[in-house]
């Protein structure tokens, strides 16, 4: 073990494990992930409804989605000007804005 010490400056070669945050873990990901991929390489932009749940059967309109996107959807609803502290709050203003929209086209197709 002193000649790992002497070569290395350090008794173990095996170091203790350290416990990340999901945050942390997810920023040590990204960054690896761009360090591994071209950087002329984007991905599209993506948006998916992830899960649907109607808690009440009686009363379908009162449910609600679980949405799943990546970064490049998250930077190009940016672009367009949506803002948010986090990019959950981004996506949300997009989505009630899209609703909004349907809500008014339906509207109008009323008259």
């Amino acid at each position: 073990m002193s000649l790992l010490k002497k070569m290395f400056g350090f008794e173990s070669a095996i170091e203790e494990p350290v416990e990340l945050s999901i945050e942390e873990k997810k920023k040590l990901f990204d960054q690896l992930k761009s360090e591994l991929e071209p950087e002329d390489v984007i991905e599209e932009p993506r948006v998916s409804v992830k899960e649907l749940k109607i808690p009440n059967k009686s009363n379908p309109g009162m449910g609600y989605f679980e949405l799943d996107w990546n970064n490049s959807f998250v930077d190009m609803l940016i672009d367009a000007g949506y803002k948010g502290k986090s990019d959950e709050k981004i996506v949300e203003s997009w989505f009630i804005a899209l609703c909004k929209s349907i809500i008014a086209e339906e509207e109008n197709n009323k008259e």
